[in-house]
């Protein structure tokens, strides 16, 4: 009778799992290993566009202002007395297009962990398993060449793959990113009180302002 109801009570609990257990010192959002909290203060969709707009205004007046500047230069009239680019100058102009396309998000990204536009709309890039880390330089050059390279100048042929790349942060969860998000392992987060703010802003914008301003006398001129 008493080993029948010893087998019916079944074994003795044993000590709880290491994994379940939060080890000694642990922040109260403490998580077993593999598992991730998603509580993070992510940028919304409509924030991540508009900075984007910002960013791309940013970079297309600063390649125009250069392109227009160097073709009020280099132009000359053929014998016909039509004007035309040196092949070299063109070649030149397309490469510097690209390049500074780059440049442009990947050394703000590795100086200050944001481009201008998410500057303004107090967002910042952050690595999706470090986010409350300031972004690595390398991390972020990585990024800069995933969208670009592999998204805009694609999509510009084939439009359908930055249309993509952009609506994907509308399904994908937990952490609401975009395609070359994944690619770099970034997430894009809400930074309320972004550090370093007035500088970006009048570096960026005075630059592109410089150059639009030089672009547009110097047409005036040498037209």
């Amino acid at each position: 009778m008493h080993e029948s109801a010893s087998h019916k009570a079944g074994p003795a609990p044993g000590p709880s799992p290491d994994w379940y257990m939060p080890p000694e010192g642990a922040p109260a959002a403490w998580l077993p290993p593999g598992e991730r909290a998603t509580d993070l203060d992510l940028a919304g969709f409509g924030r991540r566009v508009a900075a984007r707009l910002i960013d791309q205004a940013v970079v297309m007046t600063i390649i125009f202002a250069v392109v227009f500047g160097a073709l009020a230069l280099a132009s000359e009239e053929n014998i016909y007395g039509e004007t035309e680019i040196p092949l070299p100058v063109g070649v030149s102009l397309a490469l510097f297009g690209f390049t500074w396309f780059y440049l442009c998000e990947a050394l703000q990204l590795a100086f200050w962990g944001r481009t201008l536009g998410k500057c303004l709309l107090k967002t910042r890039v952050a690595d999706v398993d470090a986010p409350d880390e300031p972004l690595m330089p390398f991390r972020g050059m990585g990024r800069a060449a995933c969208y670009p390279f592999l998204w805009t100048l694609i999509g510009s042929v084939i439009g359908i793959f930055a249309l993509v790349n952009l609506l994907w942060t509308l399904w994908d969860r937990p952490h609401r990113r975009c395609l070359h998000d994944k690619m770099a392992r970034t997430i894009v987060v809400r930074d309320r009180h972004p550090a370093r703010r007035a500088p970006q802003i009048l570096v960026m914008g005075g630059l592109a302002t410089v150059l639009a301003v030089a672009s547009i006398t110097l047409s005036a001129v040498t037209g």
